[in-house]
């Protein structure tokens, strides 16, 4: 039965998904899903209506789409079948030039995901397992909590199990701002290490804010809580925004004795630019 397409900028789904855009002429294989268009809010993933035994590559895709596309049927099967199914759906960026535009589709294939309905380049492997690799540690993520009350706060270091809690204090809209996610990717890509983290924010100060040395922690910024909840060292996010990285914020946890390993991830594979036009490639096997 056709299901919520998790795309939808509108929709209330959660689990994440991986869509590819490739040029036009291509068929999907097994245990991939069509995105049904036009694009709205009612947007469906379904099953193709045929498995064709394999997917074609005419003369009609680049060189990287011929490599990656079999790849990408291998690994939209295999993800079927993990414990959270993370959907693999492609769109046709040459008949939907729009839908790829709004997305900053500018060459094949590319490949985003879509975490809480927001897209970010994937930065992955393209080999299958590389990719069913991806899809298990998004699938298992955790975002951070949000803290609202004293019993929020209380629920998130029990959880927490003894490590110590990185409690970000922000400003609303706390998830448009480049501090968030900043915080954000380092909980992403720190996963399963010897930390946790939560969240706490409002339209003016964050509903909860515990005190350290008997003063108010900086707004917006990190608090570093112990296992009782005692608020150990703060870091504000400095007047140069862009200086609050990942990167940063894992410095400053090493430099407190929270055993963090960061590594940023490498930048995505430029795509082919997208063919037909001037200055791009034409239709042809390269």
């Amino acid at each position: 039965q056709p299901r919520p397409h998790p795309l939808c900028v509108g929709g209330r789904r959660r689990r994440p998904t991986v869509a590819c855009s490739f040029p036009s002429r291509t068929t999907a294989h097994c245990g991939e899903v069509y995105l049904t268009l036009p694009y709205s809010p009612r947007a469906r993933l379904e099953g193709p209506p045929e498995c064709p035994p394999r997917l074609p590559c005419g003369r009609s895709l680049c060189g990287h789409c011929k490599e990656l596309a079999p790849k990408w049927a291998e690994a939209a099967a295999k993800s079927k079948k993990l414990d959270t199914p993370v959907p693999l759906a492609k769109l046709d960026a040459d008949a939907h030039g729009d839908l790829a535009g709004r997305f900053g589709v500018s060459g094949y294939p590319t490949l985003k995901l879509f975490r809480n309905g927001v897209a970010e380049d994937y930065s992955g492997g393209r080999e299958a397992d590389q990719i069913v690799a991806a899809l298990q540690k998004i699938a298992s993520f955790v975002p951070p909590s949000q803290i609202k009350s004293d019993d929020d706060l209380a629920a998130a270091l029990k959880a927490s199990a003894g490590k110590p809690l990185v409690l970000g204090l922000f400003r609303q809209p706390v998830k448009a701002s480049s501090a968030y996610k900043a915080f954000d990717k380092l909980a992403y890509e720190t996963a399963g290490q010897q930390v946790a983290y939560a969240w706490s924010g409002s339209y003016s100060a964050p509903p909860v804010m515990p005190l350290i040395n008997g003063k108010k922690p900086p707004v917006p910024g990190l608090l570093l809580l112990d296992s009782s909840g005692a608020a150990k060292f703060a870091l504000a996010v400095p007047r140069k925004k862009e200086e609050f990285t990942p990167e940063w914020i894992a410095e400053w946890l090493s430099a407190h004795d929270v055993d963090v390993k960061y590594e940023e991830a490498p930048p995505p594979e430029e795509p082919e630019p997208g063919h037909g036009g001037d200055g791009e490639y034409p239709y042809g096997d390269d």
